[in-house]
């Protein structure tokens, strides 16, 4: 993902687990070096990780988000490097996504999704 233009102090995110109400969760970051982790559960938001600057945000540039889930733990990845994990909560739904801030522009250059089941 990449923040182009627009309001660089908002959540560009990828979302994941969305269902018919808006339930999701999301893992964004901003066009200045921000990023977030958090769901939105009956129209409330809740943080999961809070706004925090990471010097792993490239600017100007392409920024690779990985979520994983090992076991009974979510992972979120920076262009590849550990920022955050907490335990795992059940999807809402099946939607995925990729919501640009308000009045933002954002460009996605690759998406792969997998499910590895491994014992």
């Amino acid at each position: 993902m990449k923040f182009v233009a627009g309001k660089a102090d908002g959540a560009n995110q990828l979302v994941w687990g969305q269902d018919d109400k808006w339930n999701r969760f999301l893992f964004g970051i901003s066009g200045n070096g921000q990023f977030i982790i958090g769901k939105s559960q009956d129209q409330k938001f809740i943080d999961i990780k809070p706004w925090a600057t990471s010097s792993l945000i490239k600017i100007n540039d392409f920024n690779k988000l990985t979520v994983r889930k090992i076991r009974d733990q979510f992972f979120f990845y920076l262009n590849e490097i550990m920022v955050f994990n907490c335990p795992y909560e059940r999807f809402f739904g099946q939607g995925r996504a990729f919501r640009g801030n308000q009045e933002s522009t954002i460009r996605i250059d690759f998406v792969r999704i997998a499910y590895i089941e491994k014992k």
